[in-house]
């Protein structure tokens, strides 16, 4: 009585089939391989053509544009006019602050850019 509940834990849960399992397996493996790589390979080509791209944007550079939306006439807009657009002393403001700020967020340790005075504190 013992070996039959026994003979019932001997056998297998899931039962085997004999057909080409092993060559189905590798197949499956060797599509998921072919898939990863080609997956790896668009992913290379796309960081490298937006790495292109930002790089071809940055080296357009920008301008800026001082624009006095005072009152024609007054004195607000003449004294603008002279101490900021007439001059180019708004654009100079503009490069110095971004300067300023460049040079706390990356700090240049132990030289200045040559020719540009330094920012004081």
């Amino acid at each position: 009585m013992e070996e039959i509940k026994n003979q019932n834990l001997l056998q297998p849960l899931i039962q085997t089939t004999n057909t080409n399992s092993y060559e189905n397996d590798h197949k499956i493996i060797s599509y998921s391989l072919n898939t990863s790589i080609i997956l790896r390979l668009v992913m290379v080509i796309f960081v490298g053509i937006v790495s292109l791209w930002a790089n071809y944007e940055v080296s357009k550079g920008f301008s800026i544009t001082i624009v006095n939306e005072a009152i024609e006439g007054t004195f607000a807009n003449k004294r603008f006019d002279l101490f900021y657009v007439s001059n180019d002393e708004g654009t100079r403001l503009v490069l110095r602050t971004s300067k300023f700020v460049e040079n706390i967020l990356y700090p240049i340790s132990g030289h200045q850019d040559s020719g540009q005075p330094g920012i004081k504190k």
